[in-house]
């Protein structure tokens, strides 16, 4: 299949019938909105016949239609769609960053790995027990070096959280249970 979407191969020929259709649905609704189009992307995951990875797909379309919705009205046209590529592109930059698409706050919310370089006044680090940190063994040198990194982002207060039996890797903050300093 990954050879017949890049051109190296042929498709299936129910998948081949069914991004027929697609197309032709897409062409027909070019003449309408923006939203019309949007509606049609969001729905051609079913349309093709793909029965895996459907979750992934709901959560990108429920992001998609959220962008579209600023020019869902407006007639598709080059300008158009010229600004729901913009608006795409903020969005991956924001992703990057792990931006929430709905963020206004001053809250941040980010696993660990994506922390350097970031600083806030408190940051709190949550530890559940079923936290992958890679396959490096003690003394886990790498993954310290990381640790180290995302503990040390507050400028004022650092929270750890940790389940009953945590990781090995962070085990060594049970001891400082309780442990406030000023």
């Amino acid at each position: 299949m990954a050879r017949a979407l890049i051109g190296k191969a042929p498709l299936p020929e129910l998948v081949d019938q069914a991004v027929r259709r697609l197309e032709d649905s897409l062409i027909e609704a070019s003449q309408g909105t923006v939203g019309d189009l949007a509606e049609i992307a969001v729905n051609s995951w079913e349309g093709i016949g793909i029965q895996s990875s459907y979750r992934p797909w709901r959560n990108a379309s429920a992001h998609f239609i959220r962008l579209v919705g600023p020019i869902q009205h407006m007639l598709a046209s080059v300008e158009s769609l010229g600004r729901l590529l913009e608006a795409v592109e903020r969005s991956q930059a924001e992703a990057l960053i792990d931006r929430d698409y709905s963020e206004q706050g001053r809250i941040k919310l980010m696993n660990y790995h994506q922390t350097k370089g970031r600083e806030a006044d408190t940051v709190i680090h949550l530890f559940r027990p079923d936290d992958y940190f890679g396959n490096e063994k003690e003394p886990y040198e790498e993954t310290s070096r990381l640790l180290n990194v995302a503990i040390s982002r507050g400028k004022q207060q650092v929270v750890i959280i940790l389940p009953s039996s945590p990781h090995p890797l962070v085990e060594p903050f049970l001891a400082l249970k309780d442990y406030q300093a000023k």
